[in-house]
């Protein structure tokens, strides 16, 4: 069996404005201000921030080039042992 509800847009249609209560809420809960029809949004302080990110960005391409390099060599990361292992084809495997 199959169930459903369906909502028309009428319902949509028939509100008109804004839900002005809600918005209040909204404003008051996360620290924000109510803005009037004659408010301009852009006149209040805006904070900048200027935040360098070169250095984060050039040691992680750096940390990223280093697993490259280790992942084509061979090196595998094991748990049980004791660091870092070439994986090396052994001769009774052969």
């Amino acid at each position: 069996m199959l169930r459903g509800f369906y909502w028309s847009a009428n319902r949509e249609r028939r509100a008109t404005g804004a839900d002005m209560a809600t918005l209040t809420q909204i404003a008051n809960a996360t620290g924000g201000r109510l803005l009037g029809p004659a408010d301009d949004p852009f006149s209040g302080p805006r904070p900048r921030a200027f935040q360098e990110i070169w250095t984060l960005l050039a040691a992680t391409a750096l940390l990223l080039f280093l697993v490259d390099v280790a992942v084509r060599r061979g090196v595998t990361f094991r748990r049980k042992t004791d660091g870092l292992q070439p994986r090396v084809p052994s001769e009774a495997a052969a």
